[in-house]
């Protein structure tokens, strides 16, 4: 710190000037020295070497920080990996049940349109539509339960919700229903 010379003048310079004309009590050195500008902060010059030390400091740590930071992402990275693996695993199977009950549809409409509807103008045709239609249906069939008793059981529970939902929505919207 230093007392800006001219500044701290000018200040007393004033305060004598006005001194007569103001009936107050003579201004304290701390209150003269809060002015802005009495006093003025220098800073100490630095060393070149002291910049470098502390360039070097700052660099050090910014790499160990980043090097931290690099190998803490790894193991989170890892640690999500195995997360979502394990969840993807049980949504692909999920997936498959889905296929599989579609597909079973399939084969079911196949069967009953055929009895249902024998002249009905196909665009495409099944051979052997009689042993296609239970073939399909009982593949799908064994191929659900040749999947994690966990993904037949979750199946069965969001169908079951969906079919609650459908019903429910469906109860005063339903067109048939209307009469």
């Amino acid at each position: 710190m230093r007392v800006n010379a001219p500044v701290l003048e000018a200040v007393l310079a004033t305060l004598k000037q006005l001194s007569g004309q103001i009936e107050a009590e003579p201004p304290r050195l701390d209150g003269i020295l809060a002015i802005r500008g009495v006093i003025d902060l220098v800073e100490a010059e630095e060393r070149e070497e002291d910049k470098r030390a502390a360039e070097v400091g700052v660099l050090a740590g910014f790499e160990a920080a980043l090097k931290s930071l690099l190998t803490m992402r790894k193991h989170e990275g890892a640690a999500l990996g195995k997360v979502l693996n394990g969840r993807l695993d049980e949504i692909a199977a999920l997936a498959n049940a889905g296929t599989l009950a579609a597909f079973t549809a399939v084969g079911l409409c196949l069967l009953v349109l055929r009895k249902r509807e024998p002249g009905r103008v196909r665009r495409f045709r099944t051979p052997l539509a009689w042993l296609v239609g239970p073939v399909a249906i009982g593949g799908c069939i064994y191929l659900f339960f040749s999947l994690p008793a966990a993904t037949q059981k979750w199946f069965l529970v969001w169908n079951a919700v969906g079919l609650v939902v459908y019903v429910l929505y469906s109860r005063r919207r339903a067109v048939l229903g209307r009469g």
